[in-house]
């Protein structure tokens, strides 16, 4: 008895539901599009995309929209016109019962720029997917250069997250250590404020350079950074009383010492 009821339950349901659709679409074929609203969220700091660029996108594809019926607009073409473009995350485009067609969009999140030993650039997101560089819009973020390379082909990467994931023990590729110390520097405010170069030399040695003072800091490699960070932190307490312009570099490369190269 219970098992009748339930399904009864769920065929008055689908019953309803089917008829609100129907009521829905019945509604869209009067309803003429007028209008096209663009939103881009997460372009706060980095103006990546612009809405103008996105209403270029969309018009220059001569899909159909203003004076079309709502209903007959093919939401799922235009949002597909933004698939290969590598600085939107994701975009969702619908119409609205007052005749506006909306696109919402998302930009990725720059937090590294990379500059490779073939002199390429490109930007790293957050979320290690590659974006390619657009000099007319530049976005402010931690800055890589030196001796970088990659095995993946730059200007094709954008779509593969895990080339740069998959490639940490690649002794002929070291961007993924780069990432990494990067996403390290990018999640404590003081090293983000502080630091604003990542170097690689000709040993594959990493190094940071400080928005203040002309010191240049060897890490090494990318192992055990909370405790390198923290002997670098403690250090900078006693510069506060000695000066910060004495030393050439910092050195934190081994375990149990500090070793400082004065000018």
């Amino acid at each position: 008895m219970k098992k009748a009821i339930n399904i009864s339950l769920w065929v008055v349901l689908i019953a309803y539901l089917g008829a609100i659709y129907g009521f829905v679409e019945e509604k869209n074929k009067g309803i003429i599009c007028n209008d096209i609203n663009v939103s881009v969220v997460n372009n706060e700091t980095n103006k990546l995309i612009s809405n103008k660029s996105i209403l270029a996108t969309i018009k220059n594809s001569h899909i159909p929209i203003i004076g079309k019926q709502v209903n007959k607009i093919n939401t799922f073409a235009l949002e597909n016109l933004f698939k290969s473009n590598a600085t939107i995350k994701q975009v969702a485009i619908y119409t609205t019962i007052d005749g506006i067609l909306n696109v919402e969009a998302e930009q990725r999140e720059p937090i590294l720029r990379v500059m490779n030993a073939r002199m390429q650039q490109y930007y790293i997101d957050n979320e290690a997917y590659i974006i390619p560089i657009r000099f007319e819009a530049p976005a402010y973020c931690l800055f890589a250069n030196g001796n970088i390379k990659e095995t993946f082909n730059v200007n094709e990467a954008h779509t593969e997250k895990s080339l740069l994931m998959d490639t940490l023990n690649n002794n002929k590729n070291n961007i993924s250590s780069i990432f990494k110390l990067s996403q390290y520097i990018n999640s404590h405010n003081f090293w983000k404020n502080h630091i604003s170069q990542i170097y690689v030399d000709g040993d594959n040695n990493l190094m940071v350079i400080p928005r203040v003072g002309a010191h240049v800091i060897i890490l090494g490699d990318i192992t055990n950074l909370d405790i390198k960070f923290k002997k670098l932190r403690s250090l900078y307490y006693a510069f506060n009383e000695i000066g910060w312009n004495d030393y050439k570099t910092i050195n934190l490369k081994y375990s149990n010492q500090i070793v400082c190269t004065k000018r």
